[in-house]
């Protein structure tokens, strides 16, 4: 009996749906498997932490600052600073004070050094200023003033040196820098230098004379200065026969300082040390509480790789301060 065309196409298209589908060629990749992680380090980046893992198969050196815990409460440590410095702080000092503190590129503990130093002055709030130390760094905004100052915001006038205005000219250093200074600071009566202590990697350390220069010094003033780094001494962790610090040393002694406190803390930003006086002496002391923590020996081969981290904020807020 024949199929009928309509039937054979029925079958046809029966077919070819119900046929099983010719097997396709299937490839699975898979990522390379790297090599077993023997530890994963910890870094502080920012205002919190980044991971680095370390494979097993390599040859690491972990190199910490050498812990160094506070003998006594944030508090305690600054008063008995206040209590042995020589020169002291006066605690009425006549005319307009000026009180010189870090910028927002410092972790300096501003406001509880304030809550000692206030604490202390017997003068009408009206009659204080606090200037951030900005050198040629831009302003410090509202949120940082806040953040810096605390409590004390809002009680006295805060402002922020500005590199290009109005200065004093005081002459030139020894080695040529011509020395000119903010106005509102030369022209105070009683002027206060609050900071930290902690390595620089060319003027040897922070702290001290650098609240002057670059602190509240003019742009010009700061070129001058800073061009040194290049020369022999311009290191981490020198003072003597470093050039860019003894050139910030004798701008500060011209342009004068009444009475200078700084603090030493470690890495987790604990105070270890204060320190009050005269900015070369207190710059001194703090250096060497500095050295028993930062200066860490290393007697290994050179690295093929080294990953270093400036201690997160506000140290690496860029490059730069990252040094």
């Amino acid at each position: 009996m024949g199929i009928s065309a309509e039937a054979s196409t029925r079958r046809s298209t029966l077919s070819r749906v119900t046929s099983p589908a010719r097997p396709r060629s299937v490839k699975t990749f898979y990522p390379p498997r790297g090599p077993r992680v023997a530890m994963r380090i910890e870094l502080p980046y920012g205002r919190g932490f980044v991971s680095a893992e370390i494979p097993e198969t390599a040859d690491v050196t972990v190199l910490h600052p050498r812990p160094l815990k506070p003998s006594a409460p944030a508090g305690e440590i600054i008063s008995e600073a206040l209590e042995s410095a020589s020169p002291g702080l006066e605690e009425e000092p006549s005319g307009r004070v000026v009180i010189v503190v870090d910028d927002h590129t410092r972790p300096c503990p501003t406001e509880v050094m304030l809550d000692h130093v206030l604490g202390r002055l017997r003068v009408p709030r009206d009659r204080i200023t606090v200037i951030f130390a900005t050198g040629t760094h831009r302003p410090v905004s509202p949120d940082e003033a806040r953040e810096i100052l605390g409590k004390h915001h809002g009680t006295v006038e805060a402002v922020s040196h500005d590199c290009r205005g109005g200065h004093v000219y005081l002459g030139e250093t020894s080695r040529g820098t011509p020395v000119a200074i903010d106005e509102l600071y030369q022209t105070a009566d009683y002027r206060i230098l609050l900071g930290d202590v902690e390595p620089h990697y060319f003027a040897g350390y922070g702290g001290g004379r650098k609240s002057i220069l670059p602190g509240v010094s003019s742009y010009e003033t700061i070129q001058a200065n800073h061009k040194m780094m290049f020369l022999p001494g311009a290191e981490v962790g020198i003072l003597d026969g470093n050039p860019v610090s003894e050139d910030m040393e004798e701008a500060a002694d011209m342009a004068g300082a009444e009475f200078t406190l700084n603090v030493v803390q470690n890495a987790k930003h604990e105070i270890v040390s204060a320190h009050g006086g005269h900015h070369r002496d207190v710059l001194r002391a703090g250096a060497r509480v500095v050295d028993r923590m930062y200066k860490v020996g290393y007697d290994g081969e050179p690295a093929d790789m080294v990953i270093v981290a400036a201690n997160g904020y506000p140290h690496d807020v860029d490059l730069y301060q990252a040094y």
